[in-house]
């Protein structure tokens, strides 16, 4: 069967140095840097796979299903209910509303301190700087890629087992 070409568009295009996957199925939030799941996918452990929208009959996604705890330094943050419920997620909604509540749903999550990044501190040696009273600086400079892995995480909670890495795409619907 021939179907429409995917372009390449995924997780080795992006800028970004961090990755969070939500996956409402089973109410987690996985976060790894985003090399560290291109690393996983360059070992050739992993076939592509095709992905598939509602009521399009050709894939509009390939790319690759990765067990979290292949991903190097992936965690695993359990969503509280309390946030959960602020969010009602369901697989038939667009790709566009699924992303935007994973997008909110983690900005939730950031203020609360319930996702924590390293703190990467540089000291401050400039004599002038520190007598304005500033000793150290966070140089961290994340830039966040959050993907609504609906059916992703742990199988024991009835996940796939697996995060899906995106390497190509197609928008039939032209939604952005």
């Amino acid at each position: 069967m021939q179907y429409k070409e995917l372009y390449e568009h995924g997780i080795r295009q992006e800028e970004s140095n961090i990755r969070i996957h939500i996956c409402p199925r089973i109410m987690r939030a996985y976060t790894f840097p985003t090399q560290n799941g291109i690393d996983a996918i360059d070992t050739g452990l992993y076939p592509e796979r095709l992905a598939f929208q509602d009521g399009i009959t050709y894939p509009t996604a390939r790319g690759y299903c990765i067990p979290p705890e292949d991903i190097k330094e992936c965690e695993v943050h359990i969503i509280p209910n309390c946030i959960w419920e602020k969010y009602e997620f369901k697989n038939s909604d667009s790709c566009k509303k699924k992303g935007r509540m994973a997008a909110l749903l983690i900005e939730t999550m950031l203020k609360l301190g319930l996702i924590r990044f390293p703190i990467i501190p540089q000291e401050i040696i400039d004599k002038d700087t520190q007598i304005k009273g500033i000793d150290m600086i966070n140089v961290a400079n994340y830039k966040i890629q959050v993907k609504c892995d609906y059916k992703g995480g742990l199988k024991e909670l009835g996940g796939t087992g697996n995060l899906f890495l995106q390497t190509h795409e197609l928008n039939p619907l032209n939604i952005h």
